[in-house]
């Protein structure tokens, strides 16, 4: 009996075949990874923007009501007619949080949002809503984070 050393090419190239299935396997679960990490670093740095901006409002606390960013800042007058330095304080924050949320978000229709509810009543206090949105890569549709807090009292 005559045996052949070494392997035939059929042998070759289901081994061929075999190796380069793992290998696009390994390829698409890199890819996948990737878009995770993605949409996470996007998640955290609309979490630490959100997060600054409640921060600035905390500390803040006499020029809360200029915050509200569906308010004009031209709509927004203080008691007396005169800017505060609460209010100047307030207008340049939110520019700069409006700023900083088009530059890591380009190209959104409305990236960023303050919204300042007042209390109504005793038993509630101030709260202020925070919203940073953007569209995902793979989503259809967009991606928002909502941060709700109330402001330290002052």
């Amino acid at each position: 009996m005559n045996r052949a050393r070494g392997f035939t090419l059929v042998e070759a190239l289901v081994a061929m075949l075999v190796m380069s299935a793992g290998l696009l396997g390994a390829w698409a679960l890199q890819i996948v990874s990737l878009q995770g990490h993605s949409d996470a670093l996007r998640r955290t740095q609309a979490m630490q923007l959100a997060q600054d901006m409640l921060e600035r409002i905390r500390t803040n606390p006499a020029g809360r009501e200029f915050y509200d960013t569906r308010v004009p800042v031209a709509d927004a007058t203080c008691p007396l007619g005169t800017p505060s330095d609460a209010q100047e304080t307030a207008v340049a924050d939110v520019a700069q949080f409006l700023r900083r949320a088009r530059a890591l978000f380009p190209g959104e229709d409305a990236p960023a949002a303050i919204s300042f509810e007042p209390a109504i009543g005793t038993a509630t206090t101030d709260h202020f809503t925070v919203t940073v949105g953007w569209r995902g890569p793979r989503d259809p549709g967009s991606v928002t984070l909502h941060l709700v807090a109330q402001p330290v009292a002052g």
